[in-house]
């Protein structure tokens, strides 16, 4: 087994890499040997200066997640140990970034002296992805370097930064275009720091902390957050963390920080945010999917069915740039479909997330047709009609009639992925209710009152124009009254704890069922599925993984 770090001497110049591939994760060995490698070059009379790279195809990808759990990450040297003794080195440490560097791996080259990343790289912290802070030092150094507005973007968000802009913001020293040695230019910058006296510390560069704080910045940006990642915790804290730069001592700042860490690392958001995290990794190894598997590049799309559903999918293809078909029987649902799709859009650019020219080039995306052929061409055909098995039965033999060998034929059934009354109304007619179990008519009232959901204007509830926001209404609510009363349904107080149980638990019997017939592989591949289809929070991690936080003993 090879070791996770090498090191050389390059014109005076210490070389540490960092080379535990595949990303270079700050593992307990990687961590010594830096450690070793870097304390040996300082008390080396022949070594002027020192330089951090990575081997392979970046820097770093951060830490050892798997360590969190197990106490290892806290064993010494422990990232801090590691960060506080490059940057107290007597001799100029120089970053030489490349590829990527988040997380842990950026927060070493933040306690360098100096950064040098290769045009093209991506730096970033995303430590709120998995429900954390930074741990080691990137809340307060961060914005030393780049000042606390634009530390508070990069930190809450979790997004990563391109070189060019790391290097606009203060954060990267020098850009090595295409072409160049990152790591020839950090040793030439290295030596030239070694010949200017003193290394600068990070800790010490107070200069940008006031750097656009505005007044009421950090309550600001506390409502941006709680208004875009509605009970996240992971991003207040971050906000709390930069603040601390601010208020605080360096030594202090840092202090909170951890000790941050810490209590969200034990939190059931941060297991349930990383377990989402590699629950997707897990996704990608599906049974019979090898290296050799060919992948299917897709460049067309076809939607069969234009209704909420089917607009919604031709949307999500026309977001991601893929030209989509969409196909009706009627030109009146044609027209409402894509009537539908246009307002969507609109409504997005009222809200200022899109621009008016990116709607209409979105918009330019979707082909709607009464031409059921349309769809030979497309990589994957999408059928999005309403619950009848008889029709989609019918819709598959011409498909498989109709399109390339190679195509993907993919079903959506409406009643799962947003549905209206309408919805359940006809898949109630396909499926004869169990024997002995009490209905209540009222779900087949409404739908006889017209009253279908938000594609109507109302439902269970009322919406406003525009507004997917539900209003409760008197007349749903007297006729529930009413039925309440001709079943003798004696009505009571239902608490919060008992609607989630009721929600939930079905949930999870019905996963339970899958993975027992063989349907999913893994309970974690369900926990995917319902965190990327249906919104399921992220914090919560899946309803298979909170059922497993809970216990089987409790579930069951």
């Amino acid at each position: 087994m090879s070791e996770p770090v090498r090191s050389e001497i390059v014109d005076a110049v210490g070389v540490v890499t960092l080379d535990n591939p595949p990303v270079n994760a700050l593992s307990l060995a990687l961590r010594t040997g830096v450690r070793d490698a870097v304390t040996r070059f300082i008390e080396d009379d022949a070594v002027e200066a020192i330089v951090l790279t990575g081997g392979g195809k970046m820097f770093s990808g951060g830490a050892d997640i798997t360590e969190f759990d197990s106490g290892v990450s806290n064993q010494s040297p422990a990232l801090p140990e590691l960060i506080e003794l490059v940057e107290n080195s007597p001799k100029p440490v120089v970053a030489a970034v490349h590829g990527t560097a988040v997380g842990g791996g950026l927060e070493l080259p933040l306690g360098c002296h100096a950064r040098v990343a290769a045009a093209g790289s991506q730096v970033g912290l995303p430590e709120v992805t998995l429900g954390l802070v930074p741990g080691a030092g990137g809340t307060q150094r961060l914005p030393r370097l780049v000042g606390p507005a634009a530390a508070l973007d990069a930190i809450v968000s979790g997004k990563f930064l391109g070189a060019e802009k790391a290097h606009a913001l203060g954060l990267v020293d020098r850009v090595v275009e295409a072409g160049g040695s990152v790591v020839d230019v950090a040793v030439a910058l290295a030596k030239e720091l070694a010949g200017g006296g003193p290394p600068v510390k990070t800790r010490e560069r107070d200069d940008k902390l006031s750097e656009g704080v505005a007044e009421g910045l950090f309550d600001q940006a506390r409502k941006d957050a709680a208004r875009r990642r509605r009970g996240f915790e992971a991003p207040q804290a971050c906000i709390d963390c930069v603040e601390a730069a601010v208020t605080k001592t360096f030594e202090e700042g840092l202090a909170f920080e951890r000790d941050t860490f810490q209590r969200l690392r034990t939190s059931d958001q941060s297991k349930a945010q990383r377990h989402a995290f590699f629950a997707e990794r897990e996704a990608r190894k599906g049974k019979g999917v090898g290296r050799d598997t060919k992948e299917l590049t897709i460049t067309r799309g076809a939607i069969l069915g234009c209704g909420t559903m089917g607009g919604g999918i031709a949307m999500s293809f026309a977001n991601a740039g893929i030209p989509v078909v969409v196909t009706e029987t009627q030109q009146d649902a044609l027209d409402r479909g894509m009537a539908t799709i246009r307002k969507n859009y609109e409504s997005t650019v009222s809200k200022g997330r899109m621009s008016a020219d990116d709607a209409e080039a979105r918009i330019a995306l979707i082909e709607p047709t009464l031409d059921f052929e349309r769809v030979a061409d497309a990589d994957i055909v999408i059928e999005a009609v309403f619950e009848n098995m008889d029709l989609k039965k019918d819709i598959f033999t011409r498909l498989d009639a109709l399109c390339r060998p190679d195509a993907i034929m993919a079903t959506n059934t409406s009643s799962l992925d947003l549905a209206g009354v309408d919805v359940g109304y006809k898949v109630r007619q396909h499926r004869p209710r169990p024997e002995g179990v009490r209905y209540s008519g009222i779900a087949d009232k409404l739908y006889h009152m017209d009253r279908y959901g938000q594609k109507t204007g109302k439902g269970w509830y009322r919406y406003e124009p525009g507004n997917r926001t539900p209003i409760p209404d008197p007349e749903v609510t007297e006729l529930i009254l009413e039925t309440s009363k001709e079943l003798g349904i004696e009505r009571r107080e239902i608490s919060d704890e008992e609607i989630l149980q009721r929600c939930l638990y079905p949930l999870v019997n019905e996963g339970a069922r899958i993975l027992e017939e063989g349907i999913a592989q893994r309970s974690s591949d369900l926990d995917v599925i319902w965190l990327h289809g249906y919104g399921f929070p992220r914090y919560r991690g899946g309803p298979m993984f909170w059922a497993d936080s809970l216990g089987v003993g409790h579930v069951y």
